[in-house]
């Protein structure tokens, strides 16, 4: 679990009922950067498992970092990988993480310059190196704009990020030898401000919880990774959603 304002990482421990339990390990994070109206502490936005289980990886809005940790499954505690933190560019306020299934790849969204970064990622040692970014909004739009969540299609070949302010998904195809990124289009939300986004576990459907908006948005999509809007729930101001595998 990531504490945004206390500047903390945390893991809870589950039992074999399904019943969470306290905290096995509480680490404080460190640092700040430019921006002093968000960036005057820490501020970890999410903590992710990387693939296989192996690292963790926590994007930290208010230090402009991704801090990497290698979980022990034994204690329950985050221990702070060999590698060093991946360092995001001043001012760029990383905010959530996403792996692609097989290639040695990673991207985040960077709430700043509304953009999203692509890091090679080493499969021994965790370590993250930035190889690009892109932008999440149209070029003709010139308002203001803050992407908030990432997600990559289970079969690898899209990646989804929600625009708050264009407030559209931003479809990115991927080079499926490289992990690389195309934008390839925009789609509204149907709604304002998209909090989060998530996919159905087949890839089938992207769920899309529009916070000001008051609504939760279903996309079926298709072969080619367009979205196309099937059906609109109304829901409080949604502000993150999953999707369990009834498997």
């Amino acid at each position: 679990m990531a504490n945004y304002e206390g500047g903390t990482v945390a893991v809870f421990p589950i039992d074999s009922n399904g019943r969470v339990g306290e905290a096995s390990d509480i680490v404080h994070h460190e640092g700040t950067d430019p921006d002093q109206d968000r960036q005057s502490a820490p501020h970890p936005h999410a903590i992710e498992p990387g693939p296989r289980n192996r690292f963790c990886y926590a994007p930290d809005l208010g230090a402009d970092r991704i801090a990497i940790y290698r979980p022990d499954a034994d204690t329950g505690e985050l221990r702070a990988a060999e590698t060093e933190p991946a360092t995001a560019r001043a001012g760029a306020r990383p905010r959530q993480i996403a792996f692609h299934p097989t290639a040695p790849v990673c991207y985040a969204v960077d709430e700043l310059d509304a953009t999203v970064s692509e890091f090679r990622r080493d499969r021994e040692s965790g370590a993250l190196t930035a190889v690009g970014r892109t932008s999440t909004r149209p070029p003709q739009f010139g308002g203001d704009n803050a992407p908030a969540a990432v997600r990559v299609h289970p079969s690898d070949r899209w990646v989804y990020v929600s625009n708050r302010g264009h407030d559209s998904i931003a479809v990115f195809a991927v080079d499926r030898a490289s992990g690389s990124l195309e934008r390839v289009g925009h789609k509204s939300t149907c709604g304002e401000t998209p909090r989060d986004i998530t996919l159905s576990p087949g890839g089938e459907f992207l769920l899309a919880a529009n916070q000001h908006g008051d609504s939760l948005v279903v996309f079926a999509i298709d072969g080619d990774g367009r979205l196309d809007a099937r059906a609109e729930l109304a829901v409080p101001k949604p502000v993150c959603v999953t999707v369990l595998d009834p498997r």
